[in-house]
């Protein structure tokens, strides 16, 4: 396998993809809607006040960066997070650009999906300090609505889903990407609390086995283990708070990992929170063969504790698989599936645990 170069700062896109179905959840993204000037249907600003917001961003950023907007185009699979586009603009000097922009105040309020303004911080406070490829933080701008902040990114589309990549090295890569951020976000996190940031605690990972179980109140016949399972849970739940603590990417499905030149760019922001990295890691493979599972935890753990894994390891990733389909299936009622019930025992089942 050829090693693929250290990540280098290269901006690329924030494009969060709707995961319903979730078979599929690495889709590739739908075909754009032709670009135009027209104002969009709400959530979406109108021209006056798009220009306005993006003026504001720009001549903070560069004298007289003033901004005309030449065309704007949805973004499709914006699905339940907060709605967002592609917008043309250009510059003073005559330049064209193309941006991500992300309108907060309409955020989808999942239980572990913490919207535009929360990911406006994390850009601010959390990936400015550490050496991470994702796109590039323009800025945000405050519109007049309440809530209604804008976060605006750089936008290329010059990249490849992880899926799509060639496996097994684009995997393991983005395993090596995860253990290096981690390990940097742990230290980070050493130097002091970060106010905004979500903590996973023992309050939020019992929340999932609750919404399970209140989506599926009329169905408990047809499952009778899943009030057994929810409650050693909690107990299962206590490895994911053990050190070390870093900064997750808190949704690290494949279609949140755009390949450019072997390197792995992170997007999609909104679910960033302090935990353990094992719960990244459970996301990234969930679903891949198990030599490919195996090869990425070997390349986590060397490039995080080249000396000496923790012996915690194994533990918190049995844990984080849990995790991974407790939250999946406690995100929406519609998602908490007969299908999706029954894969979840299975897994339980496989590690033990009932």
């Amino acid at each position: 396998m050829k090693s693929s170069p250290e990540p280098v700062n290269v901006a690329v896109t924030d494009t969060p993809l709707n995961k319903k179905p979730k078979p599929n959840r690495n889709a590739s993204h739908e075909q754009r809607r032709p670009g135009r000037l027209g104002a969009p249907a709400s959530p979406f600003p109108d021209l006056g006040t798009l220009t306005v917001g993006l003026n504001s961003v720009f001549q903070g950023l560069e004298p007289g960066g003033q901004v005309t907007v030449l065309a704007r185009d949805p973004n499709l699979r914006s699905g339940r997070r907060s709605p967002s586009e592609i917008v043309t603009v250009r510059l003073k000097d005559d330049s064209r650009r193309q941006l991500f922009c992300k309108y907060g105040g309409y955020d989808w309020h999942s239980h572990g999906l913490w919207g535009a303004a929360y990911e406006v911080e994390v850009y601010r406070q959390v990936l400015a300090s550490v050496d991470a490829t994702t796109a590039k933080f323009y800025g945000a701008y405050t519109a007049a609505a309440p809530n209604n902040i804008w976060l605006i990114l750089e936008y290329l589309d010059d990249y490849e889903q992880l899926k799509n990549a060639p496996q097994p090295e684009a995997m393991i890569e983005t395993a090596r990407w995860l253990a290096r951020f981690h390990a940097a976000t742990e230290e980070l996190l050493s130097k002091g609390a970060i106010p905004f940031l979500r903590i996973h605690d023992v309050a939020y990972y019992r929340a999932w086995a609750e919404r399970i179980l209140e989506f599926t109140a009329s169905q408990r016949s047809s499952f009778p283990w899943l009030p057994t399972l929810c409650r050693k849970w909690e107990e299962l739940a206590e490895s994911l708070l053990l050190p070390p603590t870093s900064i997750i990417h808190g949704d690290f499905y494949g279609s949140n990992v755009l390949m450019g030149r072997s390197v792995p760019f992170v997007v999609d922001w909104e679910s960033a929170a302090a935990a353990v990295g094992e719960i990244d890691l459970a996301f990234q493979t969930e679903g891949w063969p198990e030599e490919i599972v195996k090869l990425c935890e070997a390349a986590y753990q060397k490039a995080r504790w080249p000396e000496n894994p923790p012996p915690e390891f194994s533990r918190r990733m049995q844990a984080a698989r849990l995790y991974q389909q407790f939250r999946w299936l406690g995100d929406h009622p519609e998602w908490t599936s007969p299908r999706g019930l029954q894969q979840l025992r299975a897994l339980a089942v496989g590690l033990g645990v009932i």
